[in-house]
C-alpha cells in the first residue's frame, strides 16, 4: 500500500499503481479495479472521484462494486489497526 507506505517513512515508487497497470498481463478489469483501491486508500486527495468509480460500471455489477469496495475498505482498516498497534 503506497499511501501507507509513505506515512510510515519507507520510500514509495511514485505511482506505483501507474506503473502496475502498464503490464501486459494487467487487464481493463483489473486496472479499473486497482484504480478504485488506489482511490479510497488515498480518499483524503482523491474524494473517490468519479474518473476512477465510472470504469467500474462497465466491469462489474452493483453488487460487485459492492463487494470490491468493502474488500478495500476492510483492508485499509485492517492496515491503519496495525500500524495503530505498533505491528
Amino acid at each position: 500500500m503506497p499511501a501507507i507506505a509513505q506515512r510510515r517513512g519507507k520510500p514509495c515508487p511514485a505511482g506505483y499503481a501507474g506503473r502496475l497497470a502498464l503490464e501486459p498481463a494487467f487487464y481493463r478489469t483489473g486496472k479499473a479495479a486497482l484504480a478504485w483501491a488506489e482511490s479510497l486508500t488515498d480518499i483524503a486527495s482523491s474524494q473517490a472521484d468519479d474518473a476512477a468509480y465510472q470504469p467500474l460500471l462497465t466491469h462489474f455489477s452493483a453488487q460487485e462494486i459492492c463487494d470490491l469496495t468493502m474488500a478495500i475498505a476492510s483492508m485499509n482498516a485492517l492496515n491503519r489497526l496495525a500500524i495503530a498497534m505498533r505491528q
